[in-house]
């Protein structure tokens, strides 16, 4: 015989024995393998959509496994064996074996590949946006699975593909007609929840993306008069958060990048910068002291308003973290401040005073008393 097999009808069934062994065996040795290497939480999620993999893993697991037993077939054809499917276990080759379980995890790996939790955040991303596009509502269920994988994601690589997909997301959503400034709140009230409380700290180019997300996702909602609607809100809430998450752990340009955003927002400022302070990082603070200036010299005088009760309530706290250097910088801009205070410094003092603790800052109040 050259080449050419021929099977009879009663090895039919072995034939299909056999393809069935190795189908099990492709599909199982991903199986155990996320079993030892993906948390439970991931684990649950891949499970709740393997109908969508399996979809695109048939088409080409199948012909691999039917590969595999022609070549089978074929060598033990060219051998002259006239019954070799009853009998294949007896005249086995030991290099066609190996040819056979080379081709067979070759498939599984495929699998592997994706079967991967990095499969399925395009997945769950392609499937948001799609759903948004059609019927003008995210789907709750799948945004909390790709914000559990972001959670869960063990390293900067998978994070940044959860950031990737959110950041699609919010430019689709946001750049529909019909977008209204309420339809990511759900996100934006969870988003933290990729970076705090993670088994697995984000990266500083982790922290970055997201940083540049919600300034760009703000900005837009200025743009498109949504300030102050739910989507504003919550991206400036959640932006506070991550702001002094990036700031305690040292990632200066993160937080500037948040400063920036918000050089208009005093309380952001205060916020943001009074976090950096007691982290140690003066960087980023003296940035968020240059707005702060700027947005209450903007009158022409310091006046009894927020913006002037901020930037007293961040130089108490410089103070307080810094007596000496600290403390000098704020007793001249006090004694030699370019914009006059009005009606005078006690004044001003005395209605900061009076703000920060009505607004249960009462640390910030105390601090005020001593200067």
């Amino acid at each position: 015989m050259t080449g050419h097999v021929e099977v009879s009808l009663e090895a039919v069934p072995v034939f299909l024995e056999i393809l069935a062994g190795l189908l099990i065996f492709t599909l199982g040795l991903p199986g155990l393998m996320l079993h030892l290497t993906v948390p439970e939480e991931t684990r649950a999620i891949i499970r709740k959509y393997g109908w969508l993999i399996y979809v695109e893993l048939f088409p080409p697991v199948i012909p691999v496994a039917f590969l595999i037993l022609w070549v089978l077939a074929y060598l033990a054809g060219s051998a002259s064996y006239s019954a070799w499917l009853p009998h294949w276990s007896a005249k086995w080759n030991t290099e066609w074996f190996m040819l056979a379980v080379a081709l067979t995890v070759a498939a599984s790996m495929h699998i592997i590949a994706t079967y991967s939790p990095l499969q399925f955040i395009s997945v769950l991303g392609e499937r948001l946006r799609d759903h948004y596009r059609r019927q003008g509502v995210i789907l709750g269920d799948a945004l909390d699975d790709l914000l559990t994988l972001g959670m869960y994601a063990r390293s900067s690589g998978e994070k940044t593909l959860v950031l990737v997909e959110i950041c699609r997301l919010v430019d689709d959503v946001t750049d529909t007609p019909q977008y209204q400034g309420e339809e990511l709140v759900h996100l934006f009230e969870n988003l933290d929840r990729v970076f705090i409380g993670s088994p697995h700290p984000p990266s500083e180019e982790n922290a970055r993306r997201a940083a540049v997300m919600l300034s760009a996702a703000i900005q837009r909602f200025r743009s498109q008069g949504h300030q102050g609607r739910s989507d504003h809100f919550n991206a400036r809430k959640t932006s506070c958060c991550l702001a002094k998450d990036a700031a305690g752990k040292g990632f200066k340009a993160v937080t500037s990048i948040y400063t920036d955003t918000f050089r208009e927002d005093s309380e952001m400022l205060f916020e943001i910068g009074v976090a950096a302070i007691e982290a140690g990082q003066y960087e980023p603070a003296f940035r968020a002291l240059h707005w702060l200036e700027r947005a209450a010299e903007k009158s022409g005088t310091l006046s009894q308003n927020p913006d002037t009760a901020f930037l007293l309530g961040f130089f108490g706290h410089l103070r307080a973290a810094s007596p000496d250097a600290g403390g000098d910088l704020v007793s001249a801009y006090l004694r030699n401040s370019p914009r006059p205070f009005d009606p005078s410094l006690r004044e001003c003092l005395r209605y900061a005073r009076s703000y920060h603790g009505g607004s249960t800052r009462l640390r910030t109040a105390d601090l005020l008393a001593a200067l």
